[in-house]
């Protein structure tokens, strides 16, 4: 590794940057050379581990680099350790309060660890204002409501992340998962194929093209560029290492398969004693009670698979854990499946369908998971999945209409006035055309806050021409802001602005 920080630094020294502190350098190459190669979640703990400890020290020695404190909340975060990430980067904001960095590891912190994408969605917005022309903070907001269900918004972010970068094969690949999602074929062929043609081989491209062809029903299409991945020991990006695991598990208990299942489990998670099982995180615990104990199961180690559920039950207890309340009731369900309560089970899971939201890959957790046969085929579960379908034709005919119509204007409106509208009706829950526009005028904002400063954020002092936005709905105003072209954002306690010249 030495020798590979000592490149490093004479390629940063020959382009004119400094590496001062060089204990943050030797693990960011830690963190790299690691990922060159297929990971576990518990080896990504092992290198986290040893990243931590470097940069705290680093921090230590360089209190005023922000940096290193989101490199630090990066192995805090994949340490399940999310409140010590979060003062870590709270500390980074307070050193360098426009970093969009910081923003976008508080976003990823706040949407995936901690459950609150309000927050996530002000840290994503903060990017926007800050470089409106950054796809990173239209590409953080996308994933933000791909989490929470709303997909139709999902969609409009991925939409303007790719007209920021059309060369970013990756944002392809994600705009054809929410297609298939709701049933949108070959809209997301196109976007396969547009991720094909930019980053062929790439990691998400190979997750796009292995995830439509197992929709469209060409199983072993799908299966082949799994195991291709797998096989070549390809690293992985995004998770598409789950993507692929799970396709190969999927067929190997199709085929009673049922060692092989364990070896890809051992993979996405690293090994257990079946014997003794320990758990530490919640991620293992999932791929756990969802792929090893169906395997145990199918080869009668009926005892190994009560030991398992009993430390999949204590780790859920115990662990940090990240899950959405509808992840809880999912996983609560499974242990009572497993465990023998079958009625009890089936009224959770169906509870579990209706609560959750019209999530990405639904269809391929609730629809094709070959080891939940039993489990869909119940009628309690079946009308529950009925009702599911519904809410997804719902939102395919939303998604539809839009891409006809635009998203939110009223004729004759400019399509800022019908970005800001989406927004407010999808805040309020309301339909967009109940809100009314009362105020749309042209305006010179006197700094960079565009008219809705924040306490302890810094601006710049240039005069910036706007938008100013007033709608009402059921009595009361919502003020919206934007930078000319820019996208609109709501301002809860908006400044004045300077008369537009």
């Amino acid at each position: 590794m030495h020798e590979a920080v000592d490149r490093v630094a004479a390629i940063d020294a020959a382009a004119g940057e400094r590496r001062d502190d060089r204990l943050a350098l030797e693990a960011e190459v830690t963190i790299v050379e690691q990922s060159a190669k297929p990971m576990s979640a518990a080896d990504w703990e092992q290198v986290a581990e040893v990243a931590r400890g470097k940069l705290e020290e680093a921090r230590r020695l360089s209190p005023n680099d922000s940096k290193i404190y989101a490199s630090l909340a990066i192995s805090y975060e994949t340490l399940g350790q999310y409140e010590a990430a979060l003062e870590v980067l709270q500390q980074a904001r307070v050193i360098d309060p426009l970093s969009v960095e910081i923003a976008g590891r508080l976003a990823s912190l706040y949407a995936f660890s901690l459950n609150r994408p309000d927050l996530a969605l002000e840290e994503a917005r903060r990017i926007q204002r800050i470089e409106p022309s950054n796809p990173d903070g239209y590409s953080r907001e996308a994933a933000i409501h791909q989490r929470s269900g709303n997909l139709p918004a999902s969609l409009r972010a991925r939409k303007k992340s790719i007209e920021l970068d059309p060369d970013d094969h990756e944002l392809r690949a994600w705009l054809s998962q929410i297609y298939l999602a709701v049933g949108l074929v070959e809209p997301a062929r196109q976007a396969v194929e547009a991720a094909e043609s930019i980053g062929p081989g790439e990691p998400l491209t190979l997750v796009a093209r292995a995830l439509f062809e197992y929709y469209v029903g060409n199983d072993d299409a799908a299966l082949a560029i799994a195991t291709r991945v797998l096989e070549g020991k390809q690293a992985g990006r995004h998770g598409s290492e789950f993507w692929f695991s799970v396709l190969v598990i999927y067929d190997a208990f199709q085929n009673g398969h049922y060692d092989r299942m364990l070896e890809i489990a051992d993979g996405m998670v690293g090994p257990v004693d079946l014997d003794e099982p320990v758990l530490d995180n919640e991620y293992g615990a999932f791929a756990s009670l969802v792929y090893r104990v169906p395997a145990l199961i199918g080869q009668g180690r009926t005892a190994q698979a009560t030991r398992l559920i009993e430390a999949i039950a204590r780790c859920f207890e115990e662990c940090p854990d990240p899950r959405q309340d509808w992840e809880r009731l999912h996983d609560a369900a499974l242990i009572e499946f497993y465990a023998g309560d079958r009625e009890q089970a089936l009224a959770m899971y169906a509870d579990m369908i209706d609560q959750s939201p019209v999530f990405i890959d639904w269809w391929f957790v609730l629809d094709r998971d070959p080891m939940r046969d039993d489990i869909h085929r119940a009628p309690v579960v079946a009308a529950a999945m009925d009702r599911f379908r519904s809410r997804v034709d719902a939102v395919r005919a939303e998604i539809r209409r839009a891409e006809i119509e635009g998203d939110g204007a009223m004729p004759g409106e400019p399509e800022v006035v019908g970005q800001a509208r989406s927004m407010l009706s999808e805040k309020l829950s309301v339909p967009a055309q109940s809100i009314r526009l009362e105020i749309l005028e042209s305006v010179t904002w006197p700094d960079g806050s565009i008219g809705c400063p924040q306490p302890d954020m810094i601006y710049t002092q240039a005069l910036e021409p706007g938008i100013r936005i007033v709608f009402s709905a059921a009595g009361v105003e919502y003020h919206y802001h934007a930078r000319d072209g820019g996208t609109p954002f709501f301002c809860e306690t908006p400044g004045k602005a300077l008369p537009h010249d």
